[in-house]
């Protein structure tokens, strides 16, 4: 088989908000038509008066978004290290390269040097011309303070995405390549397909953020036929001008998925809801306002009713952590770059060194009507209201919110594949992990883990969760169950094996009480006597 160029075209689609974040604040956009810009600007006051910071992210020279090669390079080496086996060491490595390897081969010096692939990646940019709802929108994000579950002063923040539907045109060559190389990378390529975590690019792909979904559109050859034509066609014309398109079906490879637990679950908000963004418009005395509405990702999802991963993992964070230091007894503050944290707590929710195992789609709800709530806020020494003081919020009435928690029970890597030296093999979720995650639905289901903006005036409330037609005990039993089946394929949760549903929950809770024991010894503080538990 005479090796030749190739060239692979199709495109990512986005299919959640997606940010490629750059490390540091941007300056803002010129302001634009709110059919551009769904969301306003948000603006500082006082002595900061002036636009807010913006964190910045993957820009080009003409202001929208585009995919650097890297994200898309490392998103299919990702794939192929946790779907593929040793199998495939050599295939993979041709394709995408290998680092050095000190001591692969003594008698060959060249043995260490890294190894280039035959592929080679391309910057994905939008086409002249595209949609103007391809320009990224505003999103605020914020922490909440455990113990009083509104946001952390000072942890404000806002930054940009990229809209779902916005598509990126891609182009991949590959140099001295079979078709056997060609149909192994659509093999890779085909394996994204936006469905979870393991097929996103940027920051937030534990909260939702970031899927993506690869569709082919060609696939054209350079060979000698191909060259000899080049050489004889007029000047003015490029080698891809003459590759020829030819039909290439993917490898058939045997892949491995990450065991995993899907919960599907339906959160009925009782009264108001409002994931809130700014939005500014004239009120009645001609003038230019300011008020809060639901945060929109482009300008036609008007009716879309929104709990964005990342809101809901904040809630479930904040609840787990109060849960954790209630059975601990532990009233230290825990470190603030969180590079100290309970192993439970680590596992489900990650830290700078371990990435979370609990996935957290964003919750949606479509074709609710919009209410408006107006407030005053009143003078607290006359008791009496200002006009200049009132203030209104757009917020849908009772909307019922769907999505999926996946929790991750194990993730597998071949070190082979990844291109790097010491990767972890396997990472598996922990017995207490499960046992704080069943005690956290269970708060969520009682009422007790409010959602979304205006939490203290009575926005967010969690009327009923429904999983299968029945409620959190439905949930936890399904949960058991599943963790019971996969006992045997998670080397963490052998305990668990042929154990009945409510007995696995009961002793995940019993470990994360034993964990508990031992963070507050290790930790220096005294444990309450008596923890409570789960009673039903």
């Amino acid at each position: 088989m005479i090796p030749a160029r190739y060239i692979v075209e199709g495109f990512l689609k986005v299919l959640t908000p997606l940010a490629i974040r750059l490390g540091h604040e941007g300056t803002d956009f010129p302001a634009m038509a709110p059919e551009v810009e769904p969301n306003a600007p948000p603006q500082l006051e006082g002595a900061n008066a002036g636009p807010a910071p913006i964190a910045a992210i993957e820009l080009d020279h003409r202001g929208l978004p585009f995919l650097p090669a890297t994200a898309i390079k490392g998103l299919l080496r990702s794939h192929a290290a946790s779907a593929l086996d040793d199998q495939y060491a050599e295939m993979i490595q041709r394709l995408l390269g290998d680092l050095p390897r000190k001591g692969a081969d003594a008698a060959n010096p060249l043995a260490d040097a890294a190894t280039g692939g035959i592929v080679d990646f391309r910057h994905a940019f939008l086409p002249p011309g595209c949609q103007p709802q391809a320009r990224p929108a505003i999103r605020g994000r914020t922490a909440l303070h455990e113990g009083s579950r509104t946001a952390e002063e000072g942890q404000l923040r806002h930054d940009r995405i990229v809209a779902p539907g916005t598509e990126f045109p891609v182009t991949i060559l590959l140099t001295r390549a079979t078709a056997q190389d060609v149909a192994t990378l659509l093999a890779l390529l085909a394996l994204i397909g936006g469905a979870d975590a393991a097929s996103a690019l940027g920051a937030g792909a534990a909260q939702g953020d970031g899927r993506v979904a690869w569709t082919l559109v060609s696939v054209r050859q350079f060979g000698p036929a191909e060259a000899v034509a080049w050489v004889n066609a007029p000047a003015g014309t490029g080698w891809q001008d003459h590759a020829t398109e030819i039909s290439l079906a993917p490898a058939l490879l045997t892949t491995r998925s990450d065991l995993r637990i899907d919960l599907q679950l339906a959160l009925q908000i009782e009264g108001h809801f409002l994931v809130g963004a700014q939005e500014i418009y004239t009120n009645d005395k001609g003038k230019e306002a300011r008020r809060t509405r639901p945060y929109r990702v482009d300008a036609d999802d008007e009716r879309i009713a929104r709990l964005a991963g990342s809101s809901l993992d904040g809630a479930l964070r904040a609840q787990a952590r109060r849960i954790y230091r209630t059975i601990s007894g532990d009233t230290k503050p825990w470190s603030a770059d969180d590079t100290d944290l309970p192993p439970a707590f680590e596992a489900l929710f990650g830290s700078p060194r371990q990435g979370s195992m609990l996935e957290v789609e964003t919750f949606l709800f479509s074709a609710k009507k919009l209410v408006e709530h107006e407030f005053v806020a009143i003078d607290r020494l006359s008791g009496g209201s200002a006009d200049e003081k009132k203030f209104a919020l757009k917020a849908f009435e009772a909307p019922l919110l769907t999505g999926t928690l996946r929790l991750v029970m194990q993730r597998s890597v071949t070190p082979s594949l990844t291109g790097k030296s010491g990767m972890t093999l396997a990472v598996g979720i922990s017995l207490p992990a499960i046992g704080l995650l069943a005690l956290t639905l269970k708060d969520l289901a009682s009422a007790d883990i409010p959602l979304g903006h205006g939490t203290r005036k009575g926005y967010g409330g969690v009327a009923a969760l429904t999983f299968a037609n029945g409620g959190w005990r439905a949930l936890l039993e399904h949960l058991g169950a599943e963790a019971a089946r996969m006992a045997g394929s998670v080397p963490s949760l052998e305990a668990l094996e042929r154990l009945a549903p409510h007995a696995v929950i009961e002793l995940a809770v019993t470990a994360l009480h034993d964990e508990a024991m031992a963070w507050a010894t290790k930790r220096g503080v005294l444990a309450p006597a008596v923890a409570e538990g789960v009673t039903e």
